[in-house]
């Protein structure tokens, strides 16, 4: 198996690659941010102190440039008192260390032209004015030293630079302050595209995990509307479409092979159910028989045990009144009939009865030589008359009622 088909194998895998791989990408973007703001914040802090001691360098060489002016006018208000003279060689020579300095740190045009403008002006009033106004105020021309500070613009040339350093100082304030202006909205720019970043990330990891979702979604919709069908006993076979090697795509492909088998067992079900019915009725129809075939048997059983009463009966006792009883009580039996008499046809027509009052059996004996009699000598066999019934015969019943008398001859 390889590394793709891995991956696609395992939805769990999936989604943990798909987070870690965000998480690295935000991980990774936070730490270039951090990176790129350290490195932001260490340039911003080398150009401030480098913007800072410009700042002091000019405020220094402002300092020094006006304390020569001072010590050198000193010098003239105090009669060439050597001691002013060597305070402005001091302060030259430390003009030319800050200017050295300042040649150093210069990079923008407006550093070169300030130091243009220092060096000028150190080569016009270190090397030329201090040397000529020190030589004719140590001769007492004084006239001279004068008029070269009015009629060649000394002083103005003084104030000039004064003005051009401490614009150039006021600048390199500004530029500071405009510096940490720019460094604070860089900043806040950064912020503001790293933020961007992670919302389209994060807009981004929506969007897949919604696609993945509703990949998800439709075949769980599918599978549980089909497992609905299936529960509520519709038969439904489900059909896999899903394309997909994952635990969705093992799920549809194990929950095709259940509706199959599900209905394979119902078709097989309902085949074993429609035969059980078709022996349940067979059984039934069986059973309907034997119940029949018992209850005959029973009858037949009571018939053979009521014959083979009469049977012992005429068999066990020599008595002939005793044996017509016993005859009479068992045809009655075997007959279910409510009346009964026997009479013998000899001399004596010995007879028994039950259910019959004398005079119905004296009756009985009179019509022995009637159509009663004759017909049973043709047929041979017992036949059955139906006849209305009697008053004393009906009971509780008010309506028509037939009785049924059968005749035996037995020889």
């Amino acid at each position: 198996m390889n590394p793709k088909q891995r991956f696609s194998r395992s939805l769990t895998t999936e989604f943990s690659i798909l987070t870690s791989l965000v998480l690295l990408i935000l991980t990774l973007a936070n730490i270039g941010l951090v990176f790129y703001e350290q490195h932001q914040l260490e340039a911003f802090q080398t150009e401030l102190h480098e913007l800072e001691k410009k700042e002091q360098l000019a405020l220094e060489l402002e300092n020094s440039f006006n304390l020569a002016i001072s010590e050198m006018r000193a010098y003239y208000a105090y009669r060439g008192e050597p001691v002013y003279f060597e305070k402005v060689i001091q302060q030259r020579d430390l003009v030319t260390l800050y200017m050295a300095e300042l040649q150093v740190l210069s990079s923008t045009p407006e550093d070169r032209e300030f130091n243009q403008q220092a060096r000028e002006f150190y080569s016009f009033y270190f090397r030329e004015r201090v040397p000529t106004g020190k030589e004719d105020f140590d001769k007492g021309d004084y006239d001279a030293v004068v008029a070269s500070a009015v009629t060649n613009n000394g002083t103005d040339k003084v104030r000039d630079f004064q003005t051009n350093l401490r614009t150039y100082t006021e600048n390199l304030a500004e530029y500071q302050v405009n510096r940490m202006s720019r460094q604070n909205q860089q900043i806040l720019f950064t912020q503001v595209i790293f933020a961007v970043i992670f919302l389209l990330l994060v807009s981004v990891l929506a969007v897949i995990i919604r696609r993945k979702i509703r990949a998800i979604r439709d075949p769980l919709n599918e599978l549980t509307t089909t497992a609905t069908l299936i529960s509520d006993g519709e038969q439904v076979v489900f059909t896999n479409h899903i394309t997909r090697n994952d635990e969705l795509g093992l799920l549809s492909l194990a929950f095709e092979k259940m509706s199959k088998s599900i209905m394979e067992n119902e078709e097989e079900l309902q085949a074993q159910n429609e035969e059980l019915i078709a022996q349940q009725d067979t059984l039934r129809l069986q059973q309907k028989e034997l119940e029949e075939a018992l209850k005959l048997m029973r009858i037949r059983e009571n018939e053979l045990s009521r014959r083979n009463e009469l049977v012992h009966g005429l068999a066990n006792s020599l008595n002939r009144q005793t044996v017509l009883n016993s005859i009479v009580r068992t045809l009655t039996e075997i007959l279910q009939a409510d009346k009964g008499v026997i009479v013998v046809l000899d001399d004596l027509n010995q007879h028994a009865s039950t259910g019959i009052s004398t005079p119905g059996v004296l009756q009985f004996k009179e019509t022995l030589n009637g159509p009663l009699m004759t017909k049973l000598n043709e047929v041979k066999k017992s036949f059955t008359i139906k006849r209305e019934s009697l008053s004393t015969e009906k009971g509780y019943h008010t309506g028509p009622a037939y009785s049924y008398c059968t005749s035996l001859l037995l020889v």
